[in-house]
């Protein structure tokens, strides 16, 4: 593109001709590959790079090496052992240029759901990403360790391209795609377009405060992304409590703004199950995907864990819960479960579920993400 020489555009060319996922190689190598494909795509505007990456997609999200949080592992299937942060990046870059490029909300929900969980559990508590172990059931203490020299850097690297698609602008609106913190302007910077920042307190009470900064003269839309994981929004403009229409899967709040308005969105979220290998399930809580971890409940690990079997929750107000002293938490989707002990059957206990993210703000620990349960063992 800088000088406009055939020869470098021919080489791009046949290099992304020959790019393949084969089992038991290197992830990152190959959503590298991926992401200078849909780079080949923008300089372009060949459909072929575009299709050849969105195949590519599907057939990773269709397979077994999808983890359960939304990330992917360090090596493809049979190599799935552990994880690393520069493989997690890279799939959260990739599908979030993947929306950009076609507005397929399939992709935004990945990242999403890659972001809350895997890119979070991945993360140290010092900043860095790196390597985690994978079990059937989790992921262990032992062996978790920061590679400064790959991952932290494209770990780092990812942080822009997450708050860069929090805001849009498209037309006459300004689009909130994620619920997340975010200090754009959105290219309005001299005034002329709806420009707002955000603040997310989604963690602490399920709310965003969205702040407007530039109103650009008349009448125009704020278009507030509604997630899967969300059973409704609750917005209130202002002081204003009212019922916005919900468009292609967005609340659409259109009205003569003044720069200082608040919009306050509610996101209303449930405990959620999802079945899991060998008759296990899941659980999460909006866009968080839950897990035991050793350090808040050392009671609950021994030597037959994986056998312990959890009755239905005990849905307790938030207060109820008791929160850990640490970095982050999610003390919204904290979540009591009775269980019974496989080693001693008749001394029952309770464990907290918690969000797996909050491993970044802790020490590495063992987490367990997949139960069974009395309906299931």
């Amino acid at each position: 593109m800088i000088t406009h020489d055939a020869r470098y555009r021919g080489l791009a060319e046949r290099i992304a001709g020959v790019i393949e996922r084969r089992p038991g190689d290197h992830v990152h190598g190959y959503l590298t590959s991926l992401r200078g494909v849909m780079d080949l795509y923008s300089a372009t505007s060949d459909p072929r790079f575009l299709r050849q990456c969105e195949a590519a997609w599907r057939e990773i999200a269709q397979s077994e090496d999808l983890l359960i949080t939304g990330g992917v592992p360090e090596g493809w299937s049979p190599n799935k052992h552990r994880t690393e942060g520069c493989a997690e990046a890279d799939w959260v870059r990739l599908s979030l240029s993947l929306w950009k490029a076609t507005g397929n909300p399939q992709y935004l929900s990945m990242a999403e759901r890659a972001t809350f969980n895997e890119f979070a559990l991945n993360q140290f508590a010092t900043g860095d990403f790196g390597h985690r172990v994978l079990t059937e059931t989790g992921i262990t203490a032992d062996g978790a360790a920061r590679a400064w020299w790959c991952c932290t850097l494209h770990g780092l690297r990812c942080f822009p391209d997450i708050h860069a698609s929090t805001f849009r602008g498209e037309n006459e609106a300004l689009f909130y795609d994620l619920p997340l913190d975010s200090e754009m302007h959105n290219g309005a910077v001299s005034g002329e377009r709806l420009s707002a920042t955000a603040a997310s307190s989604l963690a602490q009470d399920g709310s965003v405060r969205i702040t407007i900064i530039s109103t650009g003269g008349g009448p125009n839309s704020l278009r507030i992304r509604k997630p899967e994981w969300a059973d409704a929004l609750a917005v209130r403009v202002n002081d204003d409590t009212d019922e916005f229409p919900l468009e292609g899967g967005y609340v659409d709040i259109h009205r003569t703004w003044r720069t200082g308005d608040v919009v306050t969105v509610g996101y209303g979220m449930s405990l959620r199950t999802q079945s899991s290998e060998k008759k296990r399930i899941a659980y999460s809580f909006g866009p968080w995907l839950l897990g035991a971890p050793q350090s808040d409940d050392a009671a609950y690990f021994n030597e037959l864990t994986t056998e312990n079997q959890l009755a239905p929750a005990r849905l307790q107000p938030l207060s109820s819960t008791k929160q850990p002293e640490r970095a982050f938490t999610v003390p919204i989707a904290a979540t009591s479960f009775p269980y019974t002990p496989a080693e001693f059957p008749d001394q029952q206990g309770t464990v907290t579920l918690r969000a797996v993210s909050e491993q970044t703000g802790q020490p590495s620990t063992c987490w367990e993400f997949r139960f069974l349960t009395k309906e299931t063992a």
